[in-house]
């Protein structure tokens, strides 16, 4: 009934009333802002450059796969051979890594090795920072609401990134694909500082 989802609803987010929820909050805004900042004019970039649609489908679609899943091996490596902090911390920096082979591709004059290069990089650093990421949302999670809270948390995680998106076409207008592409990768730093909430945050889950 209507009564019971709201009520399902409600005891679910009040249980994410435990310390740590505000730099929980913090650390999902930032953590693949820039990604998410960056992406709609990845492609662009890619047809900017002369790329045929045969180029911009085939080498991402055949190679990125490959690459992420990759990357996906070593963040659950790193979450099962040293701490989740660590794969948090390695997954951070290799967001920002991967926005700054894009701009280094961009200020060469984004040749197709280049633009290959970074979506290969872009895939594997994908990869090893989504798998950190699931890993602190599901231990976030209290068993009683685990449904509920991973698919509200999952949703909140792109917001901030889904927004600054919108401001992308603008930014790469005025500045440049390069510039921008540097830009959005400081836009992930700022989640370094809230990973220590963050996982005090997840801890109190039951």
């Amino acid at each position: 009934t209507g009564a019971g989802e709201r009520h399902s609803w409600g005891a679910s987010l009040a249980s994410w009333r435990r310390p740590g929820l505000l730099g929980a909050l913090g650390f999902l805004a930032f953590y693949r802002l820039g990604d998410l900042a960056m992406a709609p004019m990845v492609k662009l970039l890619w047809r900017d450059s002369g790329m045929s649609l045969t180029q911009i489908g085939v080498i991402p679609a055949l190679a990125g796969p490959l690459t992420g899943i990759f990357g996906a091996a070593l963040g659950g490596l790193l979450v099962a051979r040293t701490s989740l902090r660590v794969a948090l911390v390695v997954g951070g920096v290799l967001a920002a890594a991967s926005n700054l082979v894009y701009a280094a591709a961009a200020w060469a004059g984004a040749p197709l090795a280049a633009l290959a290069g970074a979506a290969l990089a872009e895939s594997f650093c994908g990869g090893g920072a989504s798998v950190a990421l699931v890993s602190l949302l599901v231990r976030a999670c209290d068993r009683a609401h685990a449904g509920v809270q991973f698919a509200a948390l999952t949703a909140i995680s792109p917001l901030m990134g889904r927004l600054a998106g919108v401001f992308s076409g603008d930014a790469v207008g005025s500045f440049g694909y390069g510039a921008w592409f540097a830009a959005t990768a400081a836009l992930t730093l700022p989640a370094l500082l809230f990973i220590p909430s963050a996982l005090r945050w997840s801890k109190r889950a039951r």
